[in-house]
C-alpha cells in the first residue's frame, strides 16, 4: 500500500515521547472500554508522566526495537508502532508488532494498514520471514483488520494487566504471507 494523502511515516524520535504517550492513553480509552474495567482506563491519565520516561527510554534505546511514528494533518503524532525481535522462544515467528495504535478518528482512512505494511516491510528487511502480534480476544474490530490484512490465528495465552486477566488471540504472518503484505519479490 502507497501513501495516505495528508500522512506520513517516519522513524520516531526522542521528542515524540509525550506525544506516543498521549495516543497509546487515547486509544487505549477509546478501544478498550467495555472490555476491561472502566475504572482502569479511567485512571491512564495520572500515570503520564510514567509513560513518557518509559517512551523517551525506548526511543533511545540500541536494541533492535523500532517505534515508527505517524505524523497527521498538522504534523501530530495520530499513530504510532512498536516492533522487534522476538524472543528465541519461537522459532518460526521472529518478529513482532508489540503495539500499534492510531487515534479513532484517523482510523479506516487506510493509515493503519499502510502503518502495519511499513512495520512489517522494516521487519522484513531486519530478516524476519514471519511475524506476529498478540490482540485482546474480545477486541472484534482489531481481528478483522488483522484478518483482513491476511493474518491467521496462531496461539491464544491469558495475561494479566492492571489487575485484570484477558483472552489474546494471536495472529501471524508466514513468509508467503508477509511476501504479499509487504509486496517482497519471491
Amino acid at each position: 500500500m502507497g501513501d495516505v494523502p495528508g500522512y506520513s511515516i517516519r522513524a520516531a524520535i526522542p521528542a515524540d515521547a509525550r506525544a506516543i504517550a498521549l495516543v497509546q492513553i487515547a486509544v487505549r480509552k477509546t478501544t478498550y472500554r467495555g472490555l476491561v474495567p472502566d475504572a482502569n482506563l479511567d485512571r491512564l491519565d495520572s500515570g503520564l508522566e510514567d509513560r513518557v520516561r518509559k517512551w523517551a527510554n525506548r526511543l533511545v534505546a540500541t536494541d533492535g526495537w523500532k517505534t515508527l511514528a505517524v505524523d497527521g494533518p498538522g504534523l501530530n503524532v495520530v499513530g504510532f508502532c512498536y516492533l522487534g525481535p522476538v524472543p528465541a522462544s519461537d522459532p518460526a515467528y521472529t518478529g513482532i508488532i508489540d503495539i500499534i495504535y492510531v487515534l479513532k478518528e484517523h482510523q479506516r482512512r487506510g493509515v493503519g494498514r499502510w502503518l502495519f505494511a511499513e512495520a512489517a516491510r522494516l521487519l522484513a528487511g531486519q530478516g524476519h520471514r514471519a511475524i506476529y502480534l498478540w490482540v485482546h480476544a474480545r477486541n472484534a474490530p482489531a481481528r478483522r483488520f488483522y484478518e483482513k490484512i491476511g493474518g491467521m490465528p496462531i496461539a491464544e495465552r491469558r495475561t494479566e494487566y492492571d489487575g485484570v486477566v484477558k483472552e489474546e488471540v494471536s495472529y501471524g504472518w508466514d513468509e508467503p504471507a508477509l511476501r504479499r503484505l509487504v509486496r517482497v519479490p519471491e
